[in-house]
């Protein structure tokens, strides 16, 4: 998505999409904005640094993407800035190491 339609547009688009599955078949309160972003973020710096042809040579060029995603996310954040209340419903910046 984020090759697609750019960073900003993906993440509209994915905070939207990920808010109206929550509220849909949840209870409407699994959304974590930070989350979301930093995920996004992450996609968007992989892509950056990768070589691929396909979606399946990028995962395979990247698993941490997949299997070590946590750690990623408190490489950038401590536990207390990315799980507080306030990341969950708005954007934090990251408080370790910015995104680049």
């Amino acid at each position: 998505m984020v090759l697609k339609y750019g960073e900003q547009n993906a993440i509209t688009n994915i905070l939207d999409d990920i808010k109206r599955f929550d509220d849909t078949f949840g209870k409407g309160d699994k959304f974590h904005k930070s989350l979301t972003l930093a995920a996004v973020k992450a996609v968007k710096h992989f892509i950056s640094k990768s070589d691929w042809l396909t979606f399946e040579k990028f995962i395979e060029s990247n698993p941490k993407l997949l299997t070590s995603f946590s750690d990623l996310i408190l490489y950038h954040y401590s536990k207390d800035a990315i799980f507080s209340e306030k990341a969950k419903t708005e954007y934090v910046e990251p408080d370790l190491i910015p995104f680049i």
